[in-house]
């Protein structure tokens, strides 16, 4: 998935703005726009 991507391409490694960034890149994809595909991911703990 992109979160992983994103998640390797940081220098400071960030899984909250990896989340964030991929998640946002769906809505902008227009394909994914709706919560329906990107709202079930979520981040647990640190």
């Amino acid at each position: 998935t992109d979160f992983y991507s994103i998640l390797l391409r940081q220098q400071n490694p960030s899984f909250k703005q990896a989340l964030q960034q991929s998640k946002l890149k769906m809505i902008k994809s227009g394909k994914y726009a709706a919560p329906f595909y990107w709202a079930p991911f979520v981040l647990i703990g640190e």
